[in-house]
């Protein structure tokens, strides 16, 4: 009688196990139905539970109540069924896995070209949305997958690049490498948090500035606008002492650069004669944004920055004079460092190089020629020479007035 009973319940039984088999890959065979029935003490002969599954099929389709439809597909020993939700089933009858491979194939496509990356984000969001709601949350890594995003490679350069500024504090560097790493491929992550933590670059910070701070700078030279700060040196007490008496400075920015330990904001100057003026980003405080926008020369500026730029950041501003300098074929490399790679370099009679550019004179420039004892000189001009000539002379008398005189 019990079994009789359980007769009535079989349906139901079979219509929560295919309900449960949600997707294609989730699918049950015809065996295991049977099973479970018989599990629960409900006999079902093989040969009468396609009909009783197709009979479910079409009520549960046709009725409002159910919010997944039946489907089965034929394997090598039977059919296998599966259920799919009706709002997926009745747009795009793909798979989990389907959707998963597309979704990966459209991340491996090297596309550049703006408009169609942006059609391609869409295609994205289409199967997405017309996907099984169960499973959107998981597709959704597939769709963003991170392996699209960063090369592992790339991503490795980025953070020993972050990991080696030395005007970025750790808390700072850490957060954007963390940001690096979770645009990488999900495999290497673990390697790229251990180069994260690479002790080779596990020195102090030189600078507490926090790139983060630095958003109003970035939108005003983005919107071609002025703007305000507090400009401060640390005196021997690493108190700030600022500037002006604490007054504002108002400038007209163009970029944001970082070169070596320090982060600098350029400014356009037409009182300077290189019409160009950099400020340390970490000696700035009280950063506002003008209503004032920049002037037209120094948006005509901008694209003349480039060469100034390297020099002013390699040999620190001064005077602009056309120099040749002689030298020895083993300093091409520290030459084209300086100068850029495109520097013209000739060869002399007597087997060294020489090069014509135009140099910004100053102290820095003098000493950086010194550095290689004899092996480079200035050629012309005259006055640039005796400069030179008259900073090293007082070096060495300034030295020998240090020279203790033996006793007699």
């Amino acid at each position: 009688m019990a079994r009789k009973r359980n007769q009535k319940t079989k349906i139901m039984i079979i219509c929560d196990i295919i309900k449960k088999a949600r997707g294609k890959e989730n699918a049950v065979s015809t065996k295991e139905i049977l099973h479970i029935l018989e599990e629960n003490d409900i006999p079902c002969d093989r040969r009468t539970i396609k009909s009783d599954i197709e009979t479910l099929a079409e009520y549960v389709s046709d009725n409002e109540l159910y919010d997944f439809n039946i489907f089965y597909f034929l394997e090598k020993y039977g059919n296998m069924y599966y259920s799919e939700s009706k709002e997926f089933s009745n747009t795009l009858n793909f798979s989990f896995d389907e959707i998963a491979a597309i979704l990966n194939g459209l991340n491996t496509l090297n596309v550049t070209d703006t408009n169609i990356r942006t059609d391609i984000d869409l295609l994205k969001k289409k199967l997405l949305s017309s996907s099984d709601p169960l499973y959107r949350d998981k597709l959704a890594s597939y769709a963003y997958d991170q392996v699209c995003l960063i090369d592992t490679i790339a991503a490795k350069v980025i953070i020993d690049a972050v990991n080696s500024l030395a005007f970025m504090n750790k808390k700072t560097a850490n957060n954007l490498m963390s940001l690096i790493i979770n645009m990488a491929d999900s495999e290497y992550k673990n390697a790229l948090e251990q180069e994260k933590s690479n002790p080779i670059y596990d020195t102090p910070s030189k600078s507490s500035i926090n790139i983060y701070e630095f958003d109003t700078l970035f939108r005003a030279i983005d919107c071609h606008k002025k703007v305000k700060f507090r400009y401060f040196n640390l005196n021997e007490k690493k108190e700030r002492v600022y500037h002006r008496n604490g007054s504002s400075y108002t400038v007209e920015p163009i970029s944001m650069l970082p070169v070596k330990e320090h982060y600098y904001l350029l400014c356009y100057d037409s009182l300077t004669e290189d019409k160009m003026r950099t400020y340390r980003i970490d000696r700035m405080c009280s950063v506002t944004e003008s209503d004032e926008s920049i002037s037209e020369d120094a948006v005509n500026f901008i694209e003349k920055i480039p060469k100034l730029v390297h020099q002013t950041f390699n040999m620190y501003s001064g005077p602009l004079r056309t120099v040749t300098l002689e030298f020895s074929p083993k300093l091409i490399d520290n030459v084209l460092d300086a100068f850029g790679f495109d520097t013209v370099i000739e060869k002399t009679s007597g087997g060294n190089c020489r090069i014509t550019e135009d140099i910004q004179i100053s102290p820095t420039f003098f000493s950086w020629i010194f550095q290689f004892a004899g092996k480079m000189k200035i050629i012309e001009p005259q006055d640039v020479i005796v400069q030179y000539r008259t900073m090293c002379l007082d070096v060495i008398a300034d030295t020998e007035n240090d020279i203790k005189q033996p006793d007699t």
